[in-house]
């Protein structure tokens, strides 16, 4: 991966004019960031609503320059550009600075009309074609765009001349402007580059190098447009319509950050020039907003940790204080800046800001970090055109710390919900007592971490229809692959890295069952698709969680929603009752052993089952794995020989452990095994490689071989058969995630994995989709991003 990265980092270096610099590596990760489709979809309409009602009070405030409505400081030739009365075209680009709130909910923390950058990153985001790609237009937009104001303004000529306007000292405005010019050359224009410096009036024309300039293009502010000598003629000039000036300077309207107070200022006066579309949305997504005043002082003062002080002409994150960032000394000396400072400056509430696990990667390595995403919404000519995102670990978005993703949006997303806002506290020690007094759990801490929530996962039903069908199917195809490997044992077995002491034994078909209780382990991918990491056949846990948890939180509080659980004992103990009907076809039953090891967990899982079939006419012995014993070829349980034994408890480890000499063979012989031995062959991670090899040599019908490509991510046991860089190692018989190892963090190399002791599998890494939740902990709570 990280040869990977030189090349993605050389390709934007030479053919994006990415600035080359110490964290040349780390400033775009090719890990795209999928965002949730109807945040998107708000983002887009806020900014579409929110950029025509700008566009109106900028007609209204031009309309009458000399009646001010609201504070826009000052700087020189601001009344100079106020005063232009030719007609504004339309306005070329804009981008507005979207964040997603930690509780919901989107807000901007700025619009950007004069010269807004990221153009870079929705291209790069966009030649990485993310699923459901945003930014697939943005080029072709950028071009006819520009190419359509040019027609409007009246330029005929066939190879105008455009000057980009640039500060030379800004690095990243100067590669820019070449960007632009890669863009727009096939329109045919011809292109300068210029500063403030260089640009002159001779003879009612504007000239840069000797060249006659038609157009200039804005990459430097309006405020400081007076570093240019010339300005004013320039002003004039393009006021005669003899000169282009993209965009319009006017558009320090919509640029000047007091014209969030004053949206603010006009819905609380329910001002009717705001509509009610437009209302709600400053409301929504525009964080509340006054001038800043003296007076203001005991408040912010007292308050810091709810207030941000922005100058309302900052730039580049810069001249923003947030009061949560400083400490208490620090904050009063910002405002005793502020208070003594000739420029104006807002303030604006607080808002949280959503965290987010992206890689990114740290000049050896990608890792995951916790980020804040800058979601940049980008418009050409008015109309959405593109997004970018910028991660920072910090509120603020500072150009030599930030880093940048592609940018997807997903099909669906995942919901979290509060089903205990109140006396949460004494509800879940409610809750703890009852699981640990009426069914033995006595596992409601992890360490010092409460061990479940009261937040759920709620699943649309489509998706709840599509797991249940998916896994349905997904059993089909993996019994008829276990089929296989049962008729070719001797062969097939050892290449799924089973014991050759087993495989009589996995080849036993005695019941139809699949297994008596397995767990299909889905997750659903950042795009919002089902995929299927495992199948953990032998010994499943979550059984006590899905079972007893879920039925007690859902009886005491989930009443508005459906437990998908609901008939899981049933399930178990039909599934039990079925397969103890296969054995008994060969021989009576009347003692059945029910085992795991004195670890808490299994011990959960393994009494539950016990509850839900004690009842049956069986003579059930519930004990401790150790208390196994073979004698004349049967298993005994504390002296007690057993007819057929529940195991919890991996079989591979019979097979393993001195301990259990001749446990392997009374299973094949003399006592028959609920959970089925043939389980270890789906146990076994490299039976996914091998349901992938059976694709290619004809063993699926079609229907079958699209389900697999579907949800089973490719896995095999050489990398090279991926074809890609960034997969998941996983050892054959791994347990609870032991030994897995991701491509992009790996700290051997790969030969060394291939020659090393173990076997392992290499599988797609599949970008689980988070959800947010809160953590509780004997002294503090957090809220977290977690992979369901």
């Amino acid at each position: 991966m990280f040869k990977n990265q030189i090349k993605f980092t050389d390709k934007l270096l030479f053919d994006y004019y990415v600035i080359s610099s110490m964290r040349e590596n780390e400033i775009y990760s090719p890990f795209p960031f999928y965002l949730e489709k109807s945040v998107f979809e708000q983002m887009v309409h806020a900014t579409h609503t929110l950029d025509k009602l700008v566009k109106r009070i900028m007609v209204r405030m031009l309309a009458e320059p000399s009646k001010k409505l609201f504070n826009m400081g000052k700087f020189p030739y601001l009344e100079d550009v106020l005063s232009l009365d030719n007609t504004m075209l339309p306005l070329f680009w804009a981008r507005f600075d979207a964040f997603q709130r930690a509780d919901g909910g989107i807000f901007f923390s700025e619009f950007n009309y004069d010269k807004p950058c990221a153009q870079r990153e929705i291209i790069v985001s966009d030649i990485m074609n993310p699923h459901n790609n945003p930014n697939f237009n943005f080029v072709s937009m950028f071009k006819t765009g520009f190419q359509s104001i040019l027609g409007q303004f009246g330029i005929t000529k066939s190879n105008p001349t455009v000057a980009i306007l640039v500060d030379p000292n800004h690095y990243e405005e100067m590669h820019l402007a070449y960007l632009y010019i890669d863009m727009l050359k096939p329109l045919g224009y011809e292109f300068i580059i210029a500063g403030s410096k260089n640009i002159e009036v001779n003879d009612n024309k504007v000239i840069a190098f000797d060249k006659e300039i038609n157009i200039i293009l804005r990459q430097f502010p309006t405020e400081y447009l007076y570093e240019i000598e010339k300005l004013k003629e320039i002003l004039r000039l393009f006021n005669e319509g003899k000169l282009l000036i993209i965009n319009d300077p006017r558009v320090i309207i919509a640029q000047v950050k007091s014209l969030f107070a004053y949206l603010w200022d006009m819905v609380e006066d329910k001002h009717p020039f705001l509509n009610k579309d437009e209302v709600q949305v400053i409301k929504e997504t525009i964080p509340y907003t006054k001038i800043f005043t003296n007076s203001m002082q005991a408040e912010l003062l007292n308050e810091k940790d709810k207030y941000v002080i922005k100058a309302i002409y900052g730039r580049y994150s810069e001249e923003v204080y947030i009061g949560c960032m400083n400490n208490q000394k620090e904050w009063e000396d910002t405002i005793q800046y502020v208070c003594n400072s000739e420029k104006e400056h807002i303030v604006q509430e607080f808002c949280q800001i959503k965290k987010e696990k992206i890689l990114k990667f740290n000049g050896y390595k990608f890792q995951e970090t916790e980020s804040f995403g800058n979601f940049g919404i980008y418009l050409t000519n008015g109309e959405f055109s593109g997004i970018c995102t910028r991660w920072s670990q910090d509120y603020l978005t500072e150009d030599d710390t930030i880093w940048s993703t592609p940018v997807g949006v997903r099909d669906r997303s995942l919901k979290i919900e509060n089903l205990a806002y109140d006396k949460r506290q004494q509800i879940w020690e409610e809750i703890e007592d009852e699981a640990a007094f009426d069914w033995g759990f006595t596992g409601g801490f992890s360490g010092r971490y409460e061990a479940f929530s009261l937040q759920v996962l709620v699943l649309e039903p489509e998706m709840l229809l599509e797991i249940e069908m998916a896994s349905k199917q997904m059993a089909s195809i993996f019994k008829k692959a276990i089929g296989l490997v049962q008729s070719k044992s001797e062969l097939l077995c050892s290449v799924l890295g089973i014991d050759e002491s087993l495989s009589r034994l996995v080849s036993q078909q005695l019941t139809n069952c699949l297994t008596f209780i397995g767990r299909f382990d889905w997750v659903v991918d950042s795009k919002g698709h089902l995929k299927l990491l495992e199948f953990n056949a032998e010994t499943p846990a979550g059984i006590i969680e899905g079972l007893m948890l879920q039925s007690i939180i859902h009886k005491r509080l989930g009443k508005d929603l459906q437990n998908p659980n609901i008939n899981f004992g049933n399930t178990i103990r039909q599934s039990f009752e079925s397969i103890i009907k296969d054995y008994q076809k060969i021989k009576q039953i009347k003692n059945i052993g029910i085992v795991s090891s004195t670890y808490d967990e299994d011990w959960y899982n393994t009494n539950i089952v016990y509850q839900l079939i004690k009842d049956l006419p069986y003579n059930f012995i519930v004990g401790d794995i150790t208390g196994l014993e073979v004698r004349e070829g049967k298993i005994h349980l504390y002296g007690t020989p057993l007819d057929a034994i529940y195991r919890y408890y991996p079989l591979s480890w019979f097979a393993e452990d001195d301990y259990f000499d001749g446990v392997v063979e009374a299973l094949d012989k003399g006592t028959f095994s609920i959970n089925p031995p043939s389980t270890l062959i789906s146990q076994s991670k490299a039976f996914l490689p091998l349901i992938w090899e059976l694709i290619d040599q004809g063993f699926y019908d079609e229907y079958e071989t699209n389900f697999i490509k579907k949800y089973i991510p490719r896995t095999v046991l050489d990398p090279k058969g991926l074809n890609m860089g960034d997969y998941c190692i996983k050892p054959y018989f791994g347990w609870e995630g032991q030994d897995v190892e991701f491509s992009f963090n790996m700290q051997k190399d790969i030969k060394e994995i291939l020659d090393g002791e173990y076997e392992y599998v290499f599988q797609e890494r599949i970008d689980i989709q988070t959800v947010a939740i809160d953590i509780y902990s004997t002294f503090l709570n957090s809220k977290e991003i977690m992979y369901p």
